[in-house]
């Protein structure tokens, strides 16, 4: 059975690009039958709080906005 799921999951994701890094770095793959799904860094609700020590830079309020300005132009492609 699980090899016969994996195999199954195998050739459904034979024409799909699955990528890992900078959104910035996705851009290219925006399109009508595109799936985006982004997991940045969350402002931390208490002082001391935080769930950013994962990334090598700040991901801050600028960036925040410069996520959802991407997320708002590849929406606007027909991306999802």
């Amino acid at each position: 059975m699980e090899e016969e799921l994996i195999r199954f999951n195998h050739k459904l994701l034979q024409d799909v690009v699955i990528l890992d890094g900078d959104y910035r770095q996705t851009a290219e793959y925006t399109g009508a039958n595109s799936l985006f799904y982004f997991d940045p860094p969350y402002k931390p609700v208490n002082e001391g709080n935080s769930c950013t020590s994962y990334m090598p830079q700040d991901f801050g309020d600028e960036e925040q906005i410069n996520l959802a300005n991407f997320c708002k132009g590849i929406g606007e492609t027909g991306a999802k």
